[in-house]
């Protein structure tokens, strides 16, 4: 029984973006022995305002389920060719439910993301359809999904050579769920992880007798810090996935879409700030998820509960030397 799989929700429509998105969810699910429900929103006559009106007087506003089972046909047709062209992709297609559901985007989606695994959007795309899985709504699922959201960019790009997963970590609860992740969906894709720390240069003292803080030493402790918390996460999740650490020095946006040339998924915490004083929260997650040149994927932070709180305390390690942005 398909209901029974882990499901991976897909906002469609038929912009260059949402079709980017369901091709990108397709293949997830079928990495994972997951099913796709694809959902398009659509706008009721009632909330558009164009039915009521007209040189002729009050045009009656169509039954629901009349209006619905177009729009579910709209839906197909938006469907059915993107699976044609990913099924040579995949040894096996997986379980594809087609919805339409009216209401504003965000709302409907973030509800159709209730118990799922993930949810997956387009970026930067207004199809001729009435779906609006443009920036606001992509930003929209972000803040709001209660599972990882991963936003598909519209735009082109030549493939990557080799498969490789960037994630940004910053010793924060989400940092080290998106850590968590990664490694997961590395193990999954036999891709290999590149952890990234963005430094931020350390701050300039004019007092001669003050100790200049040191660049190079603080991308050193950085490194050795992210170096233990993968192999203590290797150790809880059983992963076997390649994983390299790497701090460099700068802001955190450029940094990681940088890091993400060559990527084939970048991987965010949302809602966190840590002891290393980074910013992989709301303005870095919108900065990659604007900027980054390959799909992003970002993960909430767990539901915070006394036990793990304080654990989260208790393995949080600061930075001596420079905060990390």
């Amino acid at each position: 029984m398909t209901e029974h799989l882990p499901t991976v929700v897909c906002g469609i429509d038929d912009s260059v973006g949402g079709r980017a998105a369901l091709e990108e969810a397709i293949r997830r699910a079928g990495r994972r022995g997951a099913r796709i429900r694809a959902v398009l929103v659509y706008e009721p006559p009632e909330m558009s305002g164009a039915w009521g009106w007209g040189p002729t007087g009050a045009v009656p506003l169509p039954r629901l389920e009349v209006y619905q089972q177009s729009e579910r046909r709209v839906a197909r047709k938006i469907v059915e060719p993107v699976l044609e062209a990913v099924r040579p992709e995949l040894p096996t297609m997986p379980p594809v439910e087609i919805d339409a559901v009216p209401g504003w985007p965000v709302e409907a989606l973030v509800e159709a993301a209730e118990g799922a695994q993930e949810l997956v959007v387009g970026h930067r795309g207004r199809g001729a359809v009435s779906s609006v899985l443009m920036g606001s709504t992509s930003l929209g699922c972000v803040l709001h999904a209660p599972c990882p959201v991963t936003v598909v960019p519209a735009r082109d790009r030549p493939p990557t050579t080799e498969s490789v997963i960037v994630v940004g970590v910053d010793g924060s609860p989400g940092a080290e769920e998106a850590l968590r992740w990664a490694l997961a969906e590395a193990g999954r894709r036999g891709a290999a992880l590149r952890a990234v720390v963005a430094v931020r240069p350390p701050e300039s003292y004019s007092f001669e007798d003050v100790v200049q803080p040191d660049p190079a030493e603080g991308r050193r402790l950085a490194t050795a810090e992210v170096r233990r918390r993968i192999e203590e996460l290797r150790e809880q999740t059983g992963s076997t996935a390649e994983a390299e650490a790497i701090a460099i020095t700068g802001s955190s946006v450029p940094t990681l879409v940088e890091a993400a040339v060559d990527a084939e998924l970048l991987v965010v915490g949302h809602r966190g700030r840590g002891p290393w004083r980074s910013a992989l929260l709301g303005s870095v997650a919108l900065g990659v998820v604007l900027h980054a040149p390959c799909p992003v994927t970002v993960v909430p932070p767990p539901v915070p509960t006394p036990a793990t709180a304080h654990a989260a305390e208790e393995s949080a390690t600061a930075l001596p030397i420079g905060p990390i942005a």
